[in-house]
């Protein structure tokens, strides 16, 4: 399993423990952030748990709801700056 996957797997757990029901299991890359009803606060949330979970800080760019349109721009945006991070 790749850092990419890894972290669209997390992004769809925590999406649907915010939303208080179970993982559907067939999100992929492409799958759209409204589609999922995802609002600046679930994006935050999610957001913070990647930080504090790699132990990794986002940029002030990084933070900006308009930056993701799928759920592979959210997972990709962490994905580099764990590359980043780890030079």
């Amino acid at each position: 399993m790749t850092v990419l996957d890894e972290l669209l797997r997390q992004t769809e757990a925590l999406l649907a423990e915010r939303a208080g029901r179970p993982a559907i299991g067939h999100v992929s890359g492409d799958t759209r952030l409204h589609d999922l009803d995802v609002d600046s606060m679930d994006l935050a949330v999610l957001l913070a748990h990647f930080e504090q979970t790699y132990d990794v800080t986002l940029e002030n760019e990084d933070i900006r709801p308009s930056e993701y349109a799928t759920l592979a721009d959210v997972a990709g945006r962490v994905s580099q700056r764990l590359a980043q991070h780890r030079l």
